[in-house]
């Protein structure tokens, strides 16, 4: 890649979670969490090390989390039946499959 190549979009999405350390799947929740625990790592005013450093990289995660966050934004959800059965709370899921006289108090 030239340095005036910009990288694609998957390129910068991909950046973006290795930098917050996310896998390739992640829910909302786990974007927010790892975001908020590199921030407190890397915040200059709780950094142990070279406030430079750690101004850069407090950067760095802040423009990831927009980069992720600007991406799911534009998401579309599904809310078709049969991907909303994927992702049924446990109970529910558990009386789905099972009903009622499964054994479970």
């Amino acid at each position: 890649m030239s340095t005036q190549e910009k990288p694609g979009y998957h390129e910068r999405i991909t950046l973006a979670r290795v930098l917050l350390g996310l896998g390739e799947e992640a829910t909302m929740d786990e974007i927010e969490r790892q975001s908020r625990e590199l921030l407190m790592q890397w915040h200059p005013d709780r950094g142990q090390g070279d406030p430079h450093l750690c101004h850069e990289k407090t950067l760095a995660i802040l423009e990831a989390v927009q980069t992720i966050k600007a991406y799911c934004a534009g998401y579309r959800y599904s809310f078709r039946r049969d991907e909303v059965e994927k992702y049924l709370p446990m109970e529910e899921w558990w009386l789905k499959r099972f009903g009622e006289g499964s054994g479970r108090s």
